[in-house]
């Protein structure tokens, strides 16, 4: 069964995370362009960004009989449904879809994620630049028009192709599993995150640090509990993964958030333990202490 791909790539107006202004789409079956989108979006607010419009070009007054984000959505989440999703920078553009998502109580969409960014940088770590027009230089992909959305979702799609006929993979899924890369998945009710691109050689070798998550309200600050956490070795992270060794929870409100019915951080560390990972789920005093003392006797 053929796989479905999704290219996407997005413009923003402003520094606003909801001003995207266009939206470039290309579909791809058997490796194949099958179907391309584009549109101009008009965002809450259309603030002028001088260097925005430097890159992309796209004036707010040009945006001023553009249809929303919520007019265009029922036209394209079909795209997107089911789909593996990608971009060349999928945490940046996934940030801003869920940005929009939240703002106007949209439903997110049940797919994969990958990136070409990951992807470059897991292939070819001796590259110096990995933006989009670099990437084509270095495959000799070409890329008309650069930051207009459909444009650089089109080259994407190049880069995409010449990575798999590179390293010889048929398909998407064969490429993550054989890598040892896991796909990013988004549901309506969660979302698991594609490694980063900083991170990519870790996991791909078996060598990405533990992670230690948190739920709940700290009496720490985010600079405390992030030195904790790195003084221990371990990386701090907002989900909780298969990476995963200790989910804190915070002294201010444990009691609610431990015993709390809904919590999904809780819920998914049960079940991942059940399973038979090795994660604790603590307090965080009992976490801070136990760094404390395992400090000391280093």
């Amino acid at each position: 069964m053929s796989e479905k791909i999704t290219i996407f790539d997005i413009e923003e107006l402003n520094n606003d995370p909801v001003s995207i202004c266009s939206i470039g789409i290309v579909v791809l079956e058997d490796m194949k362009v099958k179907e391309t989108f584009y549109s101009l979006i008009r965002p809450p607010k259309l603030t002028f960004d001088p260097y925005r419009y430097k890159v992309h070009k796209i004036r707010p007054q040009d945006l001023k009989k553009q249809p929303t984000f919520p007019e265009i959505w029922p036209k394209i989440s079909q795209y997107f449904e089911n789909s593996i999703v990608i971009s060349h920078d999928i945490q940046s553009d996934l940030n801003h879809l869920l940005a929009v998502f939240r703002r106007f109580r949209i439903r997110k969409p049940t797919c994969f994620l990958s990136c070409t960014l990951v992807l470059a940088k897991l292939f070819h770590p001796e590259l110096q630049k990995y933006g989009l027009g670099s990437l084509c230089d270095y495959y000799s992909v070409e890329l008309e028009n650069a930051h207009n959305a459909l444009a650089d979702s089109l080259a994407c799609a190049e880069l995409l192709k010449k990575m798999m006929d590179e390293h010889h993979y048929t398909s998407i899924k064969e490429l993550h599993e054989k890598e040892n890369v896991p796909l990013g998945r988004m549901t309506s009710s969660f979302i698991e995150p594609l490694v980063s691109s900083d991170k990519v050689q870790e996991v791909r070798m078996g060598i990405q640090k533990e992670t230690v998550a948190f739920t709940g309200k700290l009496a720490h600050t985010k600079q405390e509990i992030e030195a904790f956490v790195e003084q221990d070795g371990m990386t701090p992270s907002f989900h909780v993964t298969t990476q995963t060794r200790y989910l804190v929870i915070g002294k201010k409100d444990y009691k609610q958030t431990r015993y709390q019915k809904g919590n999904k951080k809780i819920k998914k560390a049960m079940t991942l333990s059940r399973q038979g990972q090795d994660i604790r789920i603590l307090h965080e005093d009992q976490y801070i202490d136990m760094v404390r003392k395992r400090t000391l006797k280093a």
